[in-house]
């Protein structure tokens, strides 16, 4: 009985056809979860590197890496030529790019604002 129990079990419901479904099955499951995993990396690195490509700029979803100073006194200087903000508030910021825990009040009030 124990014989023919285990020598004849491969028949159409037998082990054989549920051993090679299931391995294949269970391969199959383990490449797909590899894939999955490789392209969630390859996607968040690909956001990372495009937010520091950017300068400080947050990529959708991604990471932000704050500009450095000189970045910041940069794009400080393109707001001021394009009129966005008058010299009194240019040099506002610039003083606090420049010195950000010196008590800088000075005669521009409050520092900050729009």
């Amino acid at each position: 009985m124990y014989f023919h129990r285990f020598h004849h079990g491969g028949g159409a419901g037998g082990w054989h056809a549920g051993f090679w479904i299931f391995t294949i099955g269970g391969f199959l499951l383990l490449v797909l979860l590899v894939v999955l995993i490789v392209l969630v990396y390859r996607l968040l690195a690909s956001r990372h590197q495009h937010a520091s490509a950017v300068g400080g700029a947050p990529a959708p979803g991604g990471w932000h890496h704050p500009p450095a100073a000189g970045e910041a006194e940069r794009i400080l200087g393109e707001r001021y030529a394009r009129g966005e903000i008058d010299e009194t508030e240019y040099q506002q910021r610039l003083r606090m790019l420049r010195d950000p825990g010196g008590g800088g009040g000075g005669a521009g009030g409050a520092p900050g604002g729009g």
